[in-house]
């Protein structure tokens, strides 16, 4: 190989590794709006009882949490309600790595025995630029620890009250 190309292709090697390497920011969290809009088509996939679906639209964990929820057939009747929402920046771990961020919905809905669940939704976009969350399942009333959560603070977490 001559000096030049041997120069050329060190080159796209190099440049290739600076993009996969420090150069990545995860995207800002999503609009309240979009956010929202995510959980509404949540809700339809929920409602149609498919839970291959609905997973899909989800992350990891989905089928465990569920399973923990009742699967499908514990669908709740009624449309849940958002009754808080905040922003969560990306942020930058020791590491390198990053925390992705998102937008966390604070979601209330009535489940099938009529008493209230609280479920905290982290709305995100994947790295095809979609929107997705960890737990789609917006009754099973899994909740993020705000203490841990970056950049909430002090937050705290709205109380649903009663459900329409």
């Amino acid at each position: 190989m001559n000096a030049p190309g041997g120069r050329i292709i060190l080159l796209v090697i190099a440049s290739l590794l600076g993009a996969c390497g420090g150069t990545y920011v995860p995207p800002p969290p999503p609009s309240d709006a979009d956010a929202r809009a995510y959980l509404n088509a949540i809700v339809d996939v929920a409602r149609a009882g498919d839970p291959t679906a609905l997973c899909a639209l989800g992350g990891g964990n989905c089928g465990r949490t569920l399973r923990d929820a009742g699967g499908t057939a514990s669908v709740p009747a009624g449309r849940p309600a958002v009754v808080g929402s905040v922003a969560i920046q990306p942020t930058r771990r020791a590491d390198g790595g990053w925390d992705t961020g998102g937008r966390l919905l604070f979601v209330c809905v009535t489940d099938a025995q009529g008493g209230s669940v609280e479920t905290d939704m982290l709305v995100f976009q994947n790295d095809a630029g979609r929107l997705i969350s960890i737990e789609p399942a917006y009754w099973s009333g899994v909740q993020i620890d705000l203490s841990r959560a970056t950049n909430l603070g002090k937050a705290v977490r709205p109380s649903c009250g009663p459900v329409p």
